[in-house]
């Protein structure tokens, strides 16, 4: 867990987190980079300026970061979103396989924008073939219109599915 003793603080917002650079160069390729001397902006804080991500959602990441558990599955979306951000492969995995078993009519849209933003085959693979299942149910909600206005191509994917299986 993330402690006091922290050699170096991450900042979101206007709180800071103190965290080890040990924890950092094993687990956060981009947050060790930023620290090692190729961000000359950096010196003895990172600053997180996406201002999407809370501070509740940067104390579930490090909470990853110390202990590889997820503790809070209600912030998964945004906690997916961090992993590929800041390229923490392990977290990206564990949040997809948590994602995929949670499909449902009210997930699948943020799901599949997720998995499209963030290029995981895996991950498109298992929403779109939900949403192929369901193609006839989405089609009657506001969402699915909503999505497919931003992302026609997710619809295409589904379609392709859907016809394949007739």
């Amino acid at each position: 867990k993330p402690s006091i003793l922290g050699d170096i603080e991450l900042q979101v917002g206007n709180e800071s987190f103190p965290v080890h650079k040990a924890v950092l160069r094993a687990r956060a390729p981009v947050f060790w980079q930023k620290i090692s001397g190729n961000d000359p902006y950096t010196y003895g804080k990172i600053v997180i300026k996406d201002s999407s991500f809370s501070n509740t959602n940067v104390r579930c990441f490090l909470n990853y970061l110390y202990s590889g558990e997820i503790e809070d599955k209600f912030s998964i979306n945004t906690l997916y979103d961090l992993a590929h951000k800041y390229e923490i492969g392990t977290l990206k995995r564990d949040c997809a396989l948590i994602l995929a078993s949670s499909l449902n009519l009210g997930s699948v849209c943020d799901i599949l924008k997720l998995a499209y933003d963030c290029d995981d085959a895996n991950l498109k693979q298992k929403a779109i073939a939900f949403a192929a299942n369901h193609v006839n149910e989405l089609l009657k909600t506001a969402r699915w219109k909503a999505l497919l206005l931003k992302y026609p191509m997710i619809g295409y994917d589904v379609m392709a599915i859907s016809f394949s299986k007739k």
